[in-house]
């Protein structure tokens, strides 16, 4: 039997929307780019990519 931490019992909704907030998912400056063989995520304003900045931005 696996314990999982007190909010992990909530809607799965919910706890995705938590997750995301924090992000820069779905963000217009974040792009994908190819280095060598591999896909990446930057940002196109030069920030850190992966947690939300004062220049997010939703995509429509």
């Amino acid at each position: 039997m696996t314990i999982y931490p007190q909010g992990r019992y909530k809607d799965p909704l919910e706890q995705m929307i938590k997750r995301e907030s924090v992000t820069c998912k779905g963000c217009i400056y974040s792009r994908s780019e190819q280095v060598f063989d591999k896909v990446i995520m930057i940002c196109s304003k030069g920030r850190k990519h992966g947690k939300k900045c004062v220049n997010y931005k939703e995509r429509e």
